[in-house]
């Protein structure tokens, strides 16, 4: 199984969850890491295969909930996550950015190369 390498690209801590699974902290960055991402304690797994269990990302359509450490729970979004069911997993990369002030977007790669780019309302 590979792994779900997520990865905050805006100076605002974020909390996150695939498939209504546990929430994951990701940390900020800024300037003075150059912007580049901080990973997260832990990893999600990724399942190569259709309705992957909570806290999995999987084939097809997935649910990603997040929402910003400092407004809690209850300014949490979600967004349907759909994997094309003909990519072969070897490490996926979800990397999260600040569209504007209210607006989450998202890019997909599996080893580093584009799946597509997501917009969360």
């Amino acid at each position: 199984m590979a792994k779900v390498y997520t990865f905050n690209t805006s100076s605002v801590s974020l909390m996150f969850s695939i498939n209504n699974g546990d929430f994951i902290k990701l940390p900020n960055t800024s300037g003075s890491f150059q912007w580049i991402p901080l990973p997260p304690a832990n990893y999600p797994v990724f399942y190569n295969q259709l309705n992957p269990p909570k806290g999995g990302l999987g084939l097809g359509n997935n649910i990603l909930t997040m929402y910003p450490v400092s407004s809690g729970p209850q300014y949490a979004g979600t967004v349907n996550i759909d994997v094309p069911e003909d990519v072969s997993a070897i490490s996926i990369q979800i990397y999260l950015f600040w569209k504007d002030a209210t607006h989450l977007g998202a890019v997909l790669c599996n080893a580093g190369q584009y799946i597509k780019s997501i917009s969360l309302p």
